[in-house]
């Protein structure tokens, strides 16, 4: 609880609301900490207000600062620098919080998940008491205050309650979060919209909210009923508590405006409309967090001085290594500094900065190193070493049972990872691993052996090597390989995208122009100095051959050869890497070890010429800190958390009417005759399907022999941001048999909310045959959590039930298959009108700014032999077509 203050000698009352207000909750946990920060209160003071606090066992922070205007955000951010607890909130000294507040609060951090998210927040709403109230207030028993005078507030009853706002100052947030945006502007001088314009900016990154028209616009105050201005949005987050019975008291006092203090309040007023229509983009800087203590930083770049990460490291002191000549040197600036830790960015990059590194290891000085990781858009902080001289990869941190939800869920990101086209660098388009088998000329029947080449002067293959096994003498086996390679064997070498000379080989096959990703699909195994693609190639359950010494190295899953003989020998009989081995070693990178961000890149050329690619800055989705709790970060992108069916919106609903309709939740459960819709033809491809999703099926009829026809139907709401629908159309996707998998998108821009989606493919009908069982299969994926229904839908006789057959599936924004499996019967299209086909439906029944692609569809036929296979359980089922 940090608690601005500023006493006068001339006004008693400020310490008077200090002795009898803030401490009146007589539930106040132990955990909870109450910080009073004076701002320049009179030396003459100081004593009865530490005596105050003394006695109540609060701590006080003073500042020297009597000869300025007081600023409430000065007070703010130096509470939450010298603060030691993963949250604050802060209070003024003229609020009174009923019984049992703080405890309600603490339930609020768990019941809203805000130790997981960085950038939520509460706001807490007031309840503006009369003079009278505040007295009632004090005779109330502490049991029944908060009750009591929540109903006098509901009940409008003006003798004790003069008003009530829920867009308050009052919040509580992530201490290091808060840090990390730079605190209050302290350009906020004397009165006034410092909190606003901190809070605005706290708003839109959080984007919990659908963003109100004109936003930017200053007008009416937060009693606001029409969903405009950033007042519509703000008020929403005190709302939600009020709803709940949270408030806190504001106690009357006189209030006296020709001071000093309130003088500024208009200028104050123009810098906060200039701030609120010029974006995010100048924040203040970040603040430190004062109990990290110093942290000494070589290479100031977006993964040491990114701000979100910033508050972790404490004051940070930045110098070059060249500084430090001697292990000495180095030792007297620690001491004469107060480092606690040391910050790299690539320990080996020179070396003046390995021998640092290598000082602080001998020290046993406490540092981390900062750089890129080996999955798509993923950097780490690792307090252990770097790459193969960390015992960060050792088996005993991830070589661990996952339990079905942590398994499911590891299958589902290496499943996106593979349909996915990034890459660590940039590559040329794909065409899918097939394909890419016809264009290099190599039969299926032929064993491929994909090569990654790195870069000679690359960190790790100048230091990551395995006694006389240098990079060097890797390319040497190369050459004999290249020499030795056996009929029926294919050995396809990528350069790697930023090297410009590369060594030349006979009989090996270039492959400079495809992507990594389609040559790690169509590859049997993968040969590789210590090559990041050896962690890609666990995502393709491809067994690795390494040369120099990787921090991937997992027996069982690869291992080291010496000689060419040892990959000739792997060829002559291949070894398969243990898939429980990569699921849990690839979940431990991902959700333990990693950071997740959206890299923003620039290509650059170095002044020795080469090229690089240069990371500009990190868009933070996931951020692991060592020793801190894994917190995600909402990006500016992100889709709203609450859309318009929520009950919070309630008051917007009749002003927002002529825009918004009736939005009567469960409303047209299936759409109208007549809707407009868009049509598209049907894409030709061949057998799309093969071996997908389990050897128990098999591919009833060339796609475009069943699906005659697609269309959406939609409904949705356009008041709040726009609605768009992709035109239907084909998406090939660089995966499967054939490379032949195709999408259709469906997809909304953010903040439209959807009463109902269908998408419909028309189904021949002699497809189906009576007596026998089919399962539709696709996998889709969503941008927010929804529920689907899938199935079967006939047109039929009037009366008549158009679900022949449905499913509800919920789906999230990772990847899931849909899965329907029936058996035909005589009623099944018994009733179906004249000349209409069975339809395969996908409705979406509501949901927020849904983004959703159906990355592939087709129709299988389980055959009378695969009777068993038929009962195979739905996790059994899922399982094969995850991993299909």
């Amino acid at each position: 609880m940090i608690i601005p203050l500023r006493a006068s000698i001339d006004r008693a009352d400020g310490i008077d609301r200090l002795r009898r207000n803030p401490g009146n909750d007589s539930e106040t946990p132990s955990r909870v900490h109450f910080l009073v920060v004076d701002d320049g209160s009179p030396a003459s003071l100081v004593a009865e207000i530490d005596e105050i606090l003394h006695q109540r066992g609060w701590s006080y922070l003073r500042l020297p600062t009597e000869d300025r205007h007081f600023s409430v955000g000065r007070c703010r951010n130096a509470g939450a620098m010298y603060a030691r607890s993963d949250f604050i909130l802060f209070q003024d000294v003229d609020l009174i919080p009923p019984a049992g507040f703080y405890n309600r609060l603490l339930a609020e951090i768990r019941v809203q998940g805000l130790r997981g998210t960085a950038s939520s927040f509460l706001m807490v709403p007031f309840i503006y008491l009369t003079e009278a109230g505040v007295g009632e207030l004090r005779r109330t028993p502490p049991e029944d205050q908060a009750q009591l005078f929540h109903h006098y507030a509901l009940m409008g009853d003006t003798s004790r309650v003069e008003r009530i706002s829920t867009g308050t100052s009052v919040t509580l947030h992530h201490r290091r979060y808060y840090l990390s945006r730079g605190g209050n502007n302290e350009g906020f001088v004397g009165w006034g919209y410092e909190d606003l314009e901190f809070i605005n900016r706290c708003i839109r990154n959080d984007g919990r909210f659908p963003r109100p028209r004109e936003w930017a616009t200053e007008r009416g105050n937060f009693d606001t009923v029409d969903y405009s201005t950033w007042k519509a949005s703000y008020r929403l987050y005190g709302d939600t508590l009020f709803a709940k019975g949270i408030a806190i008291f504001h106690a009357w006092h006189p209030v006296t405006r020709d001071g000093d203090y309130f003088k500024r309040s208009a200028a104050n007023r123009k810098n906060f409309l200039e701030k609120l229509s010029g974006g995010l983009e100048a924040e203040p800087d970040p603040l430190p967090d004062l109990s990290r203590g110093r942290t000494l930083c070589f290479r100031k770049n977006t993964f040491t001085a990114h701000r979100d990460v910033m508050p972790y490291f404490g004051t940070l002191h930045f110098e070059s290594e060249t500084e430090f000549q001697t292990k000495a040197r180095f030792m007297d600036y620690l001491g004469a500094h107060g480092i606690r830790r040391v910050l790299f960015h690539n320990p080996y990059s020179s070396e003046a900065m390995a021998d640092i590194y290598r000082w602080c290891r001998e020290l046993g000085l406490p540092y981390l190193v900062a750089e890129r990781g080996a999955l798509n858009r993923s950097f780490f902080f690792d307090p252990e070493g770097f790459l193969a001289d960390s015992t960060s990869y050792a088996g005993e941190r991830w070589d661990r049972p996952l339990d079905a939800a942590e398994r499911a869920q590891v299958v589902d990101y290496m499943a996106e990872e593979r349909l996915a086209n990034q890459a660590l660098e940039d590559q040329p388009d794909r065409i899918g691993p097939s394909a890419l088998r016809r264009k290099l000329g190599i039969a299926e029947s032929d064993f491929m052996i994909f090569v990654a080449l790195q870069r000679p002067d690359d960190t790790a293959t100048r230091f990551m090597t395995r006694g006389n096994r240098t990079y060097a003498r890797f390319i040497e086996l190369l050459t004999e390989l290249d020499a030795a390679i056996p009929p029926g064997v294919k050995v396809v070498v990528k350069k790697h995208p930023l090297e410009d000379d590369v060594p030349a080989f006979g009989n090996c096959i270039s492959a400079d122009d495809c992507h990594v990703a389609d040559l790690l699909g169509a590859c049997n195994s993968i040969l590789t100095f210590n090559s990041g693609v050896g962690v890609q190639a666990m995502l393709w359950g491809k067994f690795c051959l390494l040369y120099g010494k990787a921090f991937y190295q997992i027996d069982g899953v690869n291992r080291y050869v010496d000689e060419a003989r040892d990959v000739l020998d792997h060829v002559r009989s291949p070894a398969k890497p243990d898939q429980t081995l990569i699921e849990r070693f690839v979940h431990y990178l991902r959700y333990e070890f990693y950071s997740i961000g959206d890299f923003r890149t620039r290509a650059v050329r170095m002044p020795t010429n080469e090229r690089m690619t240069a990371t500009l800055d990190i868009a933070i989705r996931e951020l692991q800190v060592p020793g801190f709790p894994r917190l995600r970060h909402r990006q500016r992108d992100s889709l709203p958390l609450v859309g318009w069916r929520a009950p919070l919106f309630d008051r917007y609903r009749h002003a927002e009417g002529t825009r918004l309709g009736d939005r009567a939740p469960g409303a047209a459960e299936k759409p109208p005759a007549g809707v407009e819709c868009t049509r598209s033809a049907a894409p030709a491809l061949a057998d799309a399907f093969a071996g997908c999703p389990g050897p128990q099926h098999r591919a009833l009829t060339p796609y475009q022999e069943f699906v005659s026809g697609a269309r959406v139907a939609y409904k949705a709401d356009t008041g709040v941001g726009r609605f768009e629908m992709d035109r239907i159309e084909p998406v090939a996707l660089p995966f499967g048999p054939e490379s032949a998998l195709h999408g259709l998108r469906f997809r909304t821009v953010r903040e439209a909310d959807i009463e109902w989606a269908l998408i419909e493919f028309e189904i021949c009908p002699d497809v189906f045959r009576v007596g026998e069982t089919y399962e539709i299969v696709g996998f889709m994926s969503s941008r927010v959590q929804l529920e689907l229904r899938s199935g079967l839908y006939v047109n039929r006789a009037p009366g008549a039930d158009p679900w022949c057959h449905a499913v509800v599936h919920t789906i999230d924004w990772r990847l899931r298959p849909i899965r329907n499996r029936f058996t035909v019967t005589q009623e099944t299209f018994a009733d179906r009108a004249p000349g209409t086909a069975p339809k395969f439906f996908l409705q979406l029944q509501g949901g927020t700014a849904v983004d959703v692609s159906l990355w592939s569809f087709a129709v299988y036929h389980v055959t009378s032999r695969d009777t068993a296979a038929a009962r195979v359980g739905s996790e059994g089922t899922e399982q094969a077509a995850s991993a299909a």
